[in-house]
């Protein structure tokens, strides 16, 4: 403006911000791509901050524990624990947000319970690691449904007690017909211990009295990895 007010000029200033806008959909579009990423992930995939508030909930996380996304976030982590575990879970978690590190019981991978919306429990395994933003330290914990793998488990120990306590001698071999296993009245009818058997060929049973044509329909159904059943004399 001059003496009586009167505007003369005008002063401008132009900023080119081209790099901070790309910078900025360059940001925004990778963290579209590991949202994507996350919510494709098959294991549930959940991150709580240091007060232990649940900040992110994939779509593995709703179907494994029934909350949808909007009911899991901003409650507390406890929201998926059974009862019995969360006065360890409480210990852990304030020690490791004290040192701002897991524990050696929390590195690699590990088995706990979790608890289903429905109040069931079940059993799960999952590996932890922690960031840190500025000030706020956050954990995630990558977890899988082991159920059908414990059922499983189960199965084949029931399997392995009844062929140790069964009174039929029981032989597992290898293709090539060596021992690999047997059961313990095996080695009360035979007088062969576990560690002499092992490794050895049935024939070691041979009294003489079988024929020739009796081993060789036991080694091609052994051979084949079918099961054999019959009589030694």
């Amino acid at each position: 403006k001059n003496s009586d007010g009167s505007i003369i000029g005008v002063l401008s200033m132009v900023q080119d911000i081209t790099a901070q806008h790309t910078a900025e959909e360059q940001l925004k579009t990778s963290e579209e791509k590991y949202h994507s990423v996350i919510e494709a992930m098959p294991e549930a995939i959940i991150s709580v901050d240091s007060s232990k508030t649940i900040v992110a909930w994939n779509k593995a996380a709703v179907a494994m524990f029934g909350f949808e996304k909007d009911e899991a976030i901003g409650n507390n982590i406890t929201l998926i624990m059974p009862e019995g575990f969360r006065e360890k879970h409480n210990a852990g978690f304030g020690a490791a947000t004290k040192n701002h590190k897991l524990s050696e019981l929390a590195e690699g991978v590990f088995e706990r319970e979790g608890k289903r919306k429905n109040g069931n429990v079940f059993p799960i395994e999952m590996t932890l690691c922690h960031w840190q933003i500025e000030d706020e330290l956050y954990f995630s914990a990558n977890i899988r449904d082991i159920t059908l793998r414990k059922e499983h488990e189960l199965e084949i120990l029931k399997l392995s007690q009844v062929v140790k306590q069964s009174r039929v001698s029981v032989i597992i071999t290898d293709l090539e017909s060596n021992m690999e296993y047997v059961n313990p009245f095996f080695t009360e009818i035979t007088g062969y211990t576990k560690k002499e058997a092992i490794g050895q060929n049935p024939r070691i049973l041979s009294s003489g009295e079988q024929t020739k044509e009796f081993y060789k329909k036991m080694y091609d159904r052994i051979s084949k990895g079918k099961v054999w059943n019959g009589e030694f004399h």
